[in-house]
């Protein structure tokens, strides 16, 4: 199945990226990054509940479709080259949520811890109006990725 990895990063078929660069950028940046809280809060809360599953600080981000791929990219991303790549570490294991259920939502009826577990348990999709049938998986893993080819 392939995968896909969107980056502002220029890279080359066989080029390898190594986990743990979100969370490189987050701790090096400390309180003053936008997501420095809500990924505090969301590793606290991984450690607590779902300790097997990777931690996004020191992890690689793809996900397992290209329309889900091209509709981050188009609404989070602007400016991302979209890779098709695969895991170098072929058993590391994978987490798969929805990349929306990471912080509460206004209107909906849902306190953060239930939004954190419904992420970590992959149980918990939000569906986004203007693009009607993607799911916003998002994979994170401590396996690098291996570009293939640019898309």
């Amino acid at each position: 199945m392939p995968l896909y990895h969107s980056t502002r990063n220029l890279h080359q078929s066989g080029d390898i990226i190594l986990p743990g660069n979100f969370g490189r950028i987050i701790l090096a940046t400390g309180k003053q990054h936008d997501l420095w809280g809500r990924e505090q809060r969301l590793e606290t809360f991984r450690k607590e509940s779902y300790p097997w599953k990777p931690s996004r600080l020191s992890s690689t981000f793809h996900t397992d479709n290209i329309t889900t791929a091209t509709a981050y990219r188009d609404t989070r991303a602007p400016g991302d080259t979209i890779y098709e790549v695969d895991l170098v570490d072929t058993v590391a294991p994978v987490h798969r949520g929805c990349m929306h259920a990471i912080q509460t939502y206004p209107g909906l009826d849902l306190t953060e811890e239930q939004i954190f577990d419904g992420y970590w348990s992959g149980s918990l999709w939000f569906p986004v109006a203007e693009y009607p049938g993607v799911v916003w998986a998002e994979c994170v893993s401590p396996s690098a990725l291996r570009v293939i080819s640019k898309v």
